[in-house]
């Protein structure tokens, strides 16, 4: 949960930034906030209607509250009245801001007395000048980025799967989408042979990537953004400048298609997965390969590196993951227990966890010390490509040929949503990073 507060004025309901002035802003546990909501000035006085709404004729006086995102765009402005409920505030933001807040993702607090769905501001004994606390759920405000053989990449809210964004330019397949750290740019590659990048909020293509001779299998950023990393059929991964869109780096010794490229969580390295059954670890600065990582007969089809620990974690179309010592280059634990390839395959947040995909269409978790399947996500219909965790690590998301992509509960094993926006199949998909202030994206 994340903390906002709620400030009342003379006469007034509104939100501020700091307490330094009336009105209601969220105050976020997470790096970005979605929305501010301040006081503006006072409406004519109101009376409840029948039908729940108000009139213009009334013994009190209500807050004319306009509701601005981070960057001072209005979406909406609403009046507001002491006879409101939590439900109402709830209910009222959702609907102008198109965020999630409902009585399951948010509680209203004055001081420590939560406020019922039911009970009005002024039974609660908020008065003028009192001050109020709304908790957040953060998960209600999670965006998912797909990526599809439509062509398209596809941004959607977690919570409703409505889609909020499509990023359409790419002449073939989109293999790959991912936000950059603070979630403000998108990354897709594509068939095409080309990369590009998006703003998130307007979906406006901002530089497009060329130069390799064959389809590019997956991009990514680095941690501070600065830098583009590219995979391709054409057997070498690229490192690109994010600004200028020039190529820093070729990456070159492969013999088979690289399949994923990463960088180390300190930027100093680049980690490939290639069908020449080998991953690799290239110094970024000088291009150079550093070690590589081999021993299997069958494709890689990912690696990334451990959060934590120098270990690295590999898919491969042998049915296996397997988890590598960065320090000795050998394979000291095998996931095993599928009959079909192994797609991808992610750590948790913390590291103590895997989840892999395959095509025998299930997605599965595992535990990192003991290498015990502990669940298997099953619905899909068709091979699963990609499967990753939400930030929190609480909730996965799965990419699927059937055109689908699926949300889970971790704990439960639930398919909570099914993503339905693609007219082919959904290639891969992951959350944003943090709430992040492309509330614009839910308006479009």
């Amino acid at each position: 949960m994340a903390l906002a507060k709620l400030h009342v004025g003379p006469l007034s309901l509104g939100l501020s930034l700091r307490g330094s002035h009336p009105g209601i802003s969220l105050l976020l546990d997470e790096p970005r906030l979605p929305l501010i909501v301040r006081v503006i000035g006072l409406a004519q006085p109101l009376q409840p209607s029948h039908s729940g709404t108000y009139a213009s004729s009334d013994t009190f006086c209500v807050m004319r509250i306009s509701v601005f995102t981070l960057a001072g765009r209005e979406l909406a402005s609403l009046d507001a009245a002491p006879s409101w409920t939590a439900a109402n505030i709830y209910g009222r933001v959702s609907e102008l801001a198109g965020f999630g807040c409902g009585t399951a993702s948010a509680r209203l607090l004055h001081g420590r007395v939560e406020l019922a769905d039911g009970m009005a501001l002024a039974d609660a004994g908020v008065t003028d000048g009192a001050q109020l606390h709304i908790l957040l759920d953060v998960a209600a405000y999670r965006k998912v980025l797909t990526a599809s053989r439509d062509h398209t990449a596809k941004l959607c809210q977690a919570w409703s799967g409505r889609c909020l964004r499509t990023f359409a330019g790419h002449a073939h397949w989109v293999l790959s989408a991912v936000f950059s750290p603070d979630g403000s740019w998108v990354l897709t590659a594509s068939q095409d042979r080309t990369a590009k990048l998006w703003r998130t909020v307007t979906g406006e293509c901002l530089r497009t990537f060329e130069g390799h001779s064959d389809s590019i299998k997956s991009a990514a950023f680095s941690p501070d953004a600065a830098l583009v990393l590219t995979a391709s059929e054409d057997r070498t991964a690229k490192v690109w400048s994010s600004t200028t869109g020039e190529c820093v780096h070729t990456l070159e010794g492969h013999v088979g298609w690289v399949e994923s490229a990463v960088f180390s969580p300190n930027a100093a390295f680049v980690l490939t997965a290639s069908w020449d059954a080998t991953a690799r670890i290239w110094n970024v600065d000088s291009g150079e390969c550093y070690l590589t990582l081999d021993g299997q007969t069958e494709a890689f089809g990912s690696a990334v590196f451990a959060p934590v620990r120098a270990h690295i974690l590999t898919a491969s179309e042998d049915g296996t993951a397997r988890l590598w010592s960065i320090r000795t280059g050998k394979c000291f634990r095998i996931f095993e227990g599928y009959r079909e390839w192994v797609c991808s395959a992610v750590f948790s947040p913390v590291g103590s966890r895997v989840l892999t995909a395959s095509h025998d269409r299930t997605a599965r978790l595992w535990c990192v010390e003991s290498g015990v399947c502990l669940a298997t996500f099953c619905g899909h219909t068709d091979w699963v490509w990609s499967a990753e965790f939400a930030p929190d690590g609480s909730q996965v998301l799965t990419a699927s040929e059937d055109r689908k992509a699926k949300l889970w509960n971790v704990d439960s094993g639930v398919c909570i949503h099914t993503f339905n926006v693609h007219s082919d199949s959904v290639k891969s998909a992951v959350f944003s990073p943090c709430v992040h202030d492309f509330v614009d994206a839910d308006r479009g």
